[in-house]
């Protein structure tokens, strides 16, 4: 396997209203979760990236976690009350914090980046 090295930025991130749907359970099924987060997203509008950007926050090594407790939330940045829905979306706040960031632009199927933070780089940070 070929070691994966990624950029990790250092960076105070602003406190962020999000509109999250939380996925529990095989990330095989991850993108029925984002699906229905993709739906409720063009059902309000919310089209331009820039002003409404997509988060994935992962609570959970998908990797070594046993199925039925990996944990991640899709999320979009947002300005507004979310209004009780079909879909599950709940609002939630990312705390203004000092923080590790990553990106993975491949595929979602196999999104490095947490991998990467939490098995390479978090360890070597100290």
């Amino acid at each position: 396997m070929t070691e994966v090295i990624m950029d990790v930025e250092i960076v105070r991130f602003p406190a962020t209203n999000l509109a999250v749907i939380e996925h529990h359970g095989s990330p095989l099924l991850e993108h029925e979760t984002v699906n229905k987060l993709i739906k409720w997203r063009q059902e309000n509008n919310l089209f331009d990236n820039e002003k409404y950007r997509c988060y994935g926050i992962h609570y959970t090594n998908p990797a070594i976690t046993p199925l039925e407790q990996h944990h991640v939330d899709f999320a979009i940045s947002i300005d507004k009350p979310i209004a009780k829905n079909a879909y599950g979306i709940v609002s939630k706040t990312i705390p203004a914090l000092r923080c590790a960031k990553a990106r993975d632009i491949g595929s979602r199927n196999n999104n490095q980046a947490i991998i990467y933070l939490l098995e390479q780089w978090l360890p070597q940070s100290r």
